[in-house]
């Protein structure tokens, strides 16, 4: 049984396509040649192309097979392989924008919650179906 690891990698959104689909592959392929890895990866990894595209990043989908449950450990050696091989080539990973989900003046809080003009109303009783109840009898 063959198991398929995905990665997706961020790249600046002005990085040129091929030039860092051969950077990315050249590095996928190291640890094919490392011994402790090398049982565990099956088949040469392969880029299927442009994953996603933003104002700010290009993801590329990098996908290997590898033997089951190896899956995570493998991705996380080539995670560190392909962060210090992009470092050393100048492809830097982007920074993705998010909007602030806090307060947009430093200092400032959220009001409080307004209390309620009025108590809620106690909830009902729930009842139990007949059948829950022990009484309810199939002839």
């Amino acid at each position: 049984m063959l198991v398929r690891a995905v990665l997706d990698i961020l790249v600046p959104y002005d990085s040129k396509i091929p030039q860092v689909n051969n950077l990315i592959l050249a590095s996928a392929q190291k640890p094919q040649q490392d011994p402790q890895w090398s049982p565990e990866i099956l088949g040469d990894p392969e880029i299927w192309g442009v994953q996603d595209q933003t104002g700010e990043s290009i993801t590329i989908l990098l996908v290997f097979r590898t033997r089951p449950l190896q899956q995570w450990a493998v991705v996380r050696t080539m995670r560190a392989r392909l962060k210090a091989d992009l470092d050393a080539a100048g492809v830097r990973i982007p920074l993705v924008r998010r909007p602030p989900s806090g307060p947009r003046t430093p200092g400032a809080s959220r009001p409080p919650m307004p209390a309620p003009s009025q108590p809620r109303p106690p909830r009902p009783a729930r009842r139990r179906p007949p059948e829950a109840s022990g009484r309810f009898r199939v002839v």
